[in-house]
């Protein structure tokens, strides 16, 4: 997801929704903020890395669920 322009409000309430409703093994990206609310018990943070993108640069963040 491009969540360059989401509020904290907003990635908050994404990150209780995918702690819920995400099985095992779902994949998560996201473009210059990361999840932040996401359970630490049930995800695991792949990599984050830098990416040109049209807008310029950014980082990308990559979450599994357990």
């Amino acid at each position: 997801m491009n969540s360059t322009c989401f509020t904290i409000d907003l990635i908050n309430k994404i990150a209780v929704k995918a702690n819920k409703e995400c099985k095992s093994g779902c994949i998560i990206i996201s473009f210059t903020k990361s999840l932040v609310g996401l359970n630490k018990d049930y995800w695991e943070f792949k990599e984050g890395f830098k990416r040109n993108m049209t807008w310029g640069s950014a980082t990308v963040y990559v979450h599994r669920k357990k």
